[in-house]
């Protein structure tokens, strides 16, 4: 008992004569070990690498975002800069539109206009003959009015009765029309006073005597007639 304590003794204090597992290749202990680390190591290297891939993934999906966030920033400047052109050539194509809408209603009027001044000179072409041909009507008037009653001037009187009516038919088939004057209204588009008559048989205003007819060429006044029209008296 003593030997087998002094023999544990010394193996105490001197260490390094400890039995050493590792070396001891035959040690059960030792094998399992070594088994258990080689079996780590492929499982440390496939984390170590997926790590590194999973960083690699993460500075790929970082510099794509960035790539797609530049080729965004990219398109909204260029949709800014396309809308912006857009509004810019909207613009001036209202503009135009608008003008094309002024050129048209001004070709519409002019076309109206030019219309108008070309009916106009189809039934107002015989106007001017017209115009010189009253006064020769006025004079058969008078002529007609004047005329003596013997029976000696009857005939005379009959057949420049006969030439005015003529005369007159050929007027009215052309569109010619008096104006009706006494009796009526005074109307200063119609009428031309050159008298006032204080009379209290008419209403003030009222056209009394006719000294030259009116006449209308198809609605148009040719000539106002030149009449006298009533006045109230003061005293009344």
């Amino acid at each position: 008992m003593l030997e087998e304590e002094a023999s544990r003794g010394k193996m105490d204090e001197n260490p390094e004569e400890k039995p050493n597992l590792e070396d001891n290749p035959e040690n059960p202990e030792t094998d399992q070990v070594l088994t258990d680390k080689e079996e780590e190591a492929p499982a440390l290297e496939a984390e170590q690498e997926k790590t590194e891939a999973q960083e690699e993934g993460e500075e790929l999906v970082d510099k794509e975002a960035q790539e797609e966030e530049n080729q965004f920033q990219a398109l909204e400047e260029e949709l800014r800069s396309v809308k912006a052109a857009l509004e810019q050539k909207t613009q001036e194509a209202q503009e135009w539109f608008r003008r094309l809408q002024r050129l048209q209603a001004d070709f519409d009027n002019y076309r109206r206009r030019s219309r108008k001044e070309l009916q106009d000179m189809a039934e107002y072409a015989s106007e001017k003959l017209i115009l010189r041909l009253l006064p020769v009507l006025d004079n058969f008037e008078r002529a007609i009015a004047s005329a003596p009653e013997d029976q000696l001037a009857a005939s005379y009187v009959d057949g420049v009765n006969m030439i005015y009516r003529q005369l007159v038919e050929v007027l009215q088939q052309e569109g010619v029309a008096s104006i009706e004057a006494v009796g009526q209204p005074f109307d200063p588009e119609k009428h031309e006073a050159v008298m006032q008559i204080e009379t209290s048989e008419y209403e003030d205003n009222t056209v009394v005597e006719e000294l030259r007819k009116g006449y209308t060429l198809k609605g148009k006044i040719l000539r106002p007639a030149m009449v006298k029209v009533a006045k109230k008296p003061l005293n009344s």
